[in-house]
């Protein structure tokens, strides 16, 4: 997962507000200017990374910049790690034949969230749907990347899926805790 978030970051750039004029490395940067960190290039820097245009799943030392760092580090980090263990998990798993299929991947037309717009794909074979026909449905909240990939990652285990926008679409049938 890891190599994955460098190689193609989701976050690309990132910008903040100069405060108080600072100087870096011989360049002043007036306080009330503007300054971009190009999250995306510094994950391919060579100098952090050997060969930072290839796809290495074993590369060591990965100290990537997708999830941003200091006190903006990504509060969501820790769950957009697991759900992608568990999302290339599960495809390795169900999907072994899971093979690219057609041209390559297109992407969003948006300069700061780089994210898949289409990636065709082809497979053989599916589970056994009588193993599949015993799980409960779920009700996944929220319809931002964490709830589809959670939603995505349930239904390709079997369970029957519905996602709502917001809670208050559930109309009171659910509560915190209580089945």
């Amino acid at each position: 997962v890891e190599e994955l978030l460098r190689y193609d970051s989701p976050v690309q750039l990132t910008s903040r507000a100069v405060l108080q004029d600072v100087t870096y490395k011989g360049q002043t940067f007036p306080a009330g200017s503007f300054v971009a960190f190009l999250l995306g290039a510094a994950n391919r820097d060579p100098a952090q990374f050997a060969e930072p245009g290839r796809l290495d799943l074993g590369r060591a030392n990965n100290k990537h910049l997708a999830f941003g760092g200091g006190i903006h580090y990504c509060l969501g980090a820790p769950l957009a790690r697991l759900e992608g263990e568990i999302a290339f998990a599960t495809l390795a798993r169900r999907l072994p034949t899971l093979a690219l299929d057609g041209p390559e991947p297109a992407y969003r037309d948006n300069l700061t969230l780089r994210g898949l717009e289409r990636l065709k794909a082809r497979f053989t074979g599916v589970a056994d749907p009588w193993e599949l026909a015993t799980r409960p449905p779920v009700a996944i909240v929220g319809s931002g990347p964490s709830g589809l990939i959670t939603a995505y990652l349930l239904a390709a285990e079997g369970f029957p899926v519905t996602v709502f926008e917001a809670f208050h679409e559930l109309g009171g049938v659910l509560r915190y805790g209580i089945p």
